[in-house]
């Protein structure tokens, strides 16, 4: 009867070891992106003729700003559009590993979708160094204890993207890395156009 009890106990703790594995690996590892980057001189030509609260987003390029009331003034200020927020954290592999898709998407679609970035979990300065090394090329806000992300719908793990409809409510969250520029591109033509 210990025995079995013991094994039981080592099944156990095995199972919570893997469970919890492969939460985190959605958020560890490495990943140095998919593609080449987008130059902020790019963003200024093809984003040149956005509508202006598009406009506006773009001239706060690679600037992780402002808070939770801030990032709702931003919703708000976008009624209309659709948008996309990508959630991200300077210590977070598939994050940087996703954002050159972003960049390239952001690029194709900035003058009908807003993109807006939510850096979840992190220090300001350490956000502020990753995206001067990965810029893009709208804003992202500040969520430093998680709170407009679990409002948005987000639960255990690093990226996620949120779909908002015209009227700024989530109609798609999509858990984890986007694994191609295809997979984004069908998610945005889908829950955005």
């Amino acid at each position: 009867m210990r025995r079995s009890r013991s094994v039981i106990a080592i099944l156990a703790t095995a199972v919570g070891v893997l469970a919890a594995a492969v939460v985190l690996a959605g958020c560890g590892g490495g990943g140095g992106g998919k593609g080449s980057a987008v130059t902020p001189q790019q963003y200024t030509k093809s984003l040149a003729s956005s509508p202006p609260p598009l406009a506006d987003l773009h001239q706060r390029s690679g600037q992780v700003e402002g808070s939770e009331q801030d990032f709702d003034a931003q919703i708000r200020a976008l009624r209309g559009f659709p948008i996309v927020v990508n959630s991200w954290a300077s210590w977070c592999g598939p994050c940087r590993a996703e954002l050159p898709l972003l960049q390239r998407a952001a690029l194709r679609y900035g003058t009908k979708v807003a993109f807006v970035g939510l850096n979840v979990d992190d220090t300001a300065g350490k956000a502020r160094s990753f995206i001067a090394k990965y810029p893009l090329p709208y804003p992202s806000f500040e969520d430093p204890k998680s709170s407009v992300f679990r409002a948005l719908g987000g639960g255990v793990g690093l990226p996620v993207t949120f779909f908002l409809d015209r009227e700024g409510r989530v109609v798609y969250p999509h858990q984890g890395q986007f694994s191609s520029e295809s997979d984004l591109l069908a998610a945005i033509r889908r829950y955005s156009l």
